[in-house]
């Protein structure tokens, strides 16, 4: 397991290779001042040859439209590649923003 911190942002994240699949679990305050920093770590993930990105979002306490918008061009930039790359645990807030903007039913990947 890989663990990163972002210093400008209460953002952390951990990454783990799970067989076929790469999860990366993100903690903290997912807004406008973590967007580069999430779409960095979700292309490293990308790049490590994996079917599948599984974005572990149980511990981010707040998004905002900025982090929604970014977890959507990061499902379009996997897509690309042909790697799936999806949302699994989730916090409350994750499930309430995402189903808001009608992301849910493309991140979740039911």
């Amino acid at each position: 397991m890989t663990l990163f911190a972002d210093a400008s942002s209460s953002l952390s994240f951990a990454v783990r290779d799970d067989g076929d699949a790469v999860v990366l679990a993100v903690r903290g305050e997912f807004d406008a001042a973590a967007v580069a920093f999430v779409r960095d770590a979700v292309e490293d993930c990308l790049e490590r040859g994996a079917r599948e990105v599984v974005l572990d979002l149980a511990g981010v306490t707040f998004i905002d439209s900025a982090g929604a918008r970014t977890l959507l061009e990061c499902w379009y930039d996997a897509l690309a590649r042909r790697i799936s790359l999806r949302v699994g645990p989730h916090s409350a807030v994750v499930g309430r923003v995402l189903a808001a903007k009608g992301l849910d039913r493309v991140l979740f990947g039911e």
